[in-house]
């Protein structure tokens, strides 16, 4: 059974963790949590597995806030923390240059569960 409370925790963690470093929108400025919710919102449509749902919520929180992923499953489990950790760019910038960081990221990707895809997809979707 669910947590029922998961995708509430989920959302305040995540806008919270955005807010803390005062993170915006590219090009609007708008607050972060604007993306957030859209991409939720696209992943609610397709899926009403909570744990999918709340892991979009979170989609960015390890690549952009002092969250890690130890943290990201204590507060919400294993299965949470491994789709944010799915959907979280693994290059760096000493990869090389853009070309190589996001062909290292498509293929970190393409590695990934169907339910990941599903929310990066969400994320590109709204970017």
């Amino acid at each position: 059974m669910q947590d029922p409370g998961l995708v509430a925790r989920a959302r305040q963690y995540a806008v919270q963790g955005h807010k803390r470093i005062d993170q915006r929108r590219k090009y609007t400025q708008q607050p972060y949590d604007v993306h957030l919710q859209a991409v939720a919102g696209l992943v609610a449509t397709v899926t009403d597995d909570g744990e999918v749902i709340a892991a979009s919520w979170l989609h960015d929180v390890l690549e952009d806030t002092p969250a890690t992923y130890e943290d990201v499953e204590q507060a919400f489990g294993p299965r949470v923390a491994q789709l944010v950790l799915q959907v979280t760019d693994v290059s760096r910038p000493s990869d090389g240059n853009r070309a190589a960081r996001k062909a290292l990221d498509r293929a970190h990707l393409a590695q990934a569960s169907p339910a990941a895809q599903t929310i990066k997809l969400a994320d590109l979707l709204d970017n």
